[in-house]
């Protein structure tokens, strides 16, 4: 069965944040939402920003969000 891009991500950020696990969905859900907002964003106005362009925006924009928790 394949996994969902909630277990997925919630997997990848937890050894990397300073948070109790009670407080890790609602972390996940700001990454995911970002990021789907993101590709939404890119696809709909046929952006000319490559992937990699794509990538390190939202990386910026992501860690800036959870600085406060970075482990």
């Amino acid at each position: 069965m394949p996994r969902t891009a909630t277990a997925t991500v919630a997997e990848h950020l937890r050894p990397r944040l300073r948070v109790p696990e009670r407080d890790l969905a609602p972390v996940v859900a700001f990454v995911l939402s970002g990021l789907t907002g993101m590709v939404e964003w890119w696809v709909s106005t046929k952006s000319t920003l490559t992937p990699d362009e794509m990538y390190n925006r939202f990386r910026a924009l992501a860690l800036t969000g959870l600085e406060p928790y970075l482990a």
